[in-house]
């Protein structure tokens, strides 16, 4: 639990430090990564610029661009995903030595839910 709250932290400073934007890099820097993450249990993959998950596809959700910077010595990345009805979801972490440390939020029943994981490097 501990941990979790600490990548929530690392997260939501990264954001607040680089902003949105424009001060990210567009996507490539991640590309052909995939990423396990077992608590969500789902994959995320970086390919081409783009980012999706396989819970995200399967539920409707379009890859979406990413946009990755470096950040406290590994790679920060940031991807909306949106679905046919307008939901959106936005994924964001933290990437250093072949591990993830992460948060997804999403609007549920009219209100936001974060929820952050961890991941490993599958590929």
């Amino acid at each position: 639990m501990t941990r979790m709250l600490a990548v929530s932290v690392m997260v939501a400073v990264w954001v607040g430090v680089v902003g949105v934007g424009s001060a990210l890099a567009t996507g490539g820097r991640l590309d052909g990564q995939v990423y396990e993450a077992a608590a969500l249990e789902d994959t995320l993959t970086f390919e081409h610029g783009w980012f999706n998950t396989a819970k995200s596809a399967a539920a409707g959700y379009a890859a979406a661009t990413y946009q990755a910077s470096p950040w406290a010595g590994g790679v920060g990345f940031r991807a909306r995903l949106t679905n046919a009805a307008g939901e959106r979801m936005e994924w964001r972490g933290l990437i250093k030595g072949g591990s993830l440390d992460g948060e997804v939020s999403r609007v549920e029943g009219g209100r936001r839910v974060k929820t952050a994981f961890i991941g490993t490097l599958a590929r």
